[in-house]
């Protein structure tokens, strides 16, 4: 298995117990934490340094969003899995609660910002996924609420009411 975007040690920890041999990477191999015992290898996403069908799943959190040809990512990312093989990939939702407040006062956010290329909303997922040429594919929304560093109030689980303000957004694919 194969963590794209490996800079978190808790989520790496938690990907380490789930998964017989776990590959990290990063674009920063000073973010990799190398305590882990995994095998830690720095690369840039959009071309990863692995042969074809190489893994089992693939699994990256806060990453699609960074990257400057997010079709690109995906294409390397379907590349590299086996057939049959899966892959995880969480990203911000660009509609987030947090994020339509801070709209209100802010005004509406342009990209790309910061350190983000864009945002995603489940339609764009959908588009994303149309385009990438996967199997099977499946788009949900997890934790609805507020969350700072020090603060976090909401729900695990995003009510399907409220589903369009969730925090973030899963896209899982199969190859």
């Amino acid at each position: 298995f194969l963590e794209i975007g490996a800079a978190n040690p808790e989520q790496t920890e938690a990907h380490r117990n789930s998964f017989d041999r776990l590959i990290i990477l990063d674009l920063s191999f000073e973010r990799l934490d190398k305590s882990t015992g995994c095998a830690a290898v720095s690369a840039d996403a959009q071309s990863l340094p692995f042969k074809n069908n190489s893994f089992d799943g693939i699994v990256t959190h806060h990453v699609i969003e960074h990257i400057d040809d997010d079709r690109l990512f995906l294409s390397e990312i379907k590349r590299a899995l086996k057939p049959g093989g899966f892959a995880i990939i969480g990203t911000p939702n660009r509609e987030r609660l947090a994020r339509v407040f801070a709209d209100i006062f802010t005004g509406k956010r342009k990209f790309p910002w910061w350190e983000h290329k864009r945002e995603y909303t489940k339609e764009d997922l959908q588009n994303l996924k149309a385009d990438a040429g996967f199997k099977d594919a499946l788009i949900y929304s997890k934790f609805f609420g507020l969350h700072s560093h020090s603060l976090i109030a909401g729900f695990s689980r995003c009510p399907g009411l409220l589903e369009r303000w969730c925090n973030f957004l899963f896209l899982v694919l199969v190859k």
